[in-house]
């Protein structure tokens, strides 16, 4: 019994310094729709969470970018409302101590492909930049993408020598576990899908990827959520007037949240290793295949209260 008790408190420990320890950069497309700001908040408000970075992601929403989706979806450049965003939710949560780079505004390659032509912005920099230092240390720098992968996928193809020190974690695709089948018809994917098949190609690279399959099972239903945003500050008034501005309904998926929870607390959420795709090579990837909702939910609270 004692030995049991032992190693229960060593094995806590572990996990806690673990998630102490965790220097990172998120990389998200904030402007696109809600759950990027939750996730966002998570971080920003988790005082011992050691972001080094909150980068901007562009996304090819079509009725933004042209202007054709009517009042609900008014033209703009997608990474400079990211870069708004991101801006905002700083000064929300008195975090503009944080870093807030800018990213690329296009999909690296061309529609037909992968080419030699990457995307440089800010964003990749910082991610070259610090995974330079990583380098020195003999470590790996974490990069969480939850939007779509375009700025590491640039900053990789830009220094080919720090990817063996990249730990990319994504959230894109979707994984059928029973069949071990892969399905790229999604939305982070699609908005570079040259990106991810580059990031999936790259054998050197340790990736963890969420697939939209697996996050989906967290929700945070419309009134609970707002009855709990009733503050008078402007962190609530951004993350509830947020559920309008995406005419979201009853509930809302927050898949962001899952990737960023599952990042920090790994007790959260179960991974395994699977093959990537064969048109990537058929390797090993880690893939998250289950996550802990009501945890992710709960935490996300409490941080939120404690604020």
């Amino acid at each position: 019994m004692k030995t049991l008790i032992l190693a229960l408190a060593v094995l806590t420990a572990s996990v806690a310094l673990y998630s102490q320890n965790k220097q990172f950069i998120l990389d998200a497309d904030t402007g696109n729709e809600m759950d990027d700001l939750y996730a966002i908040t998570r971080v920003m408000l988790d005082k011992e969470a050691s972001i080094i970075a909150l980068s901007s992601a562009h996304f090819n929403n079509l009725g933004m970018i042209a202007g054709t989706g009517g009042d609900s979806l008014p033209l703009m450049n997608t990474v400079k409302e990211s870069q708004r965003l991101n801006k905002l939710l700083a000064q929300a949560c008195n975090r503009e101590d944080i870093p807030l780079p800018e990213g690329a505004n296009r999909f690296i390659g061309e529609a037909w492909g992968i080419t030699e032509r990457y995307s440089p912005s800010e964003a990749s920099s910082t991610i070259i930049r610090e995974a330079k230092k990583k380098m020195e240390k003999k470590e790996k720098l974490d990069v969480l993408c939850i939007g779509a992968s375009t700025n590491l996928a640039s900053a990789m193809m830009e220094a080919p020598e720090i990817i063996p020190h990249i730990r990319a974690y994504l959230l894109a695709g979707k994984y059928d576990k029973k069949e071990g089948i892969w399905d790229k018809s999604e939305y982070n994917v699609r908005n570079d899908l040259n990106a991810f098949d580059y990031l999936m190609n790259n054998k050197e690279l340790e990736m963890y990827v969420m697939p939209v399959t697996t996050a989906q099972t967290l929700r945070f239903i419309r009134n609970e959520t707002q009855e709990r945003l009733k503050e008078d500050c402007l962190l609530a008034k951004i993350l509830s007037a947020r559920w309008d501005y995406v005419s979201a309904k009853d509930d809302w998926i927050m898949w962001d949240l899952a990737l960023v929870e599952a990042y920090l607390n790994p007790s959260v959420a179960e991974t395994e290793i699977c093959l990537a795709p064969p048109e990537n090579g058929r390797h090993p990837v880690h893939v998250y295949t289950s996550v802990n909702a009501p945890e992710i939910k709960a935490t996300f609270w409490r941080y939120y209260d404690k604020k």
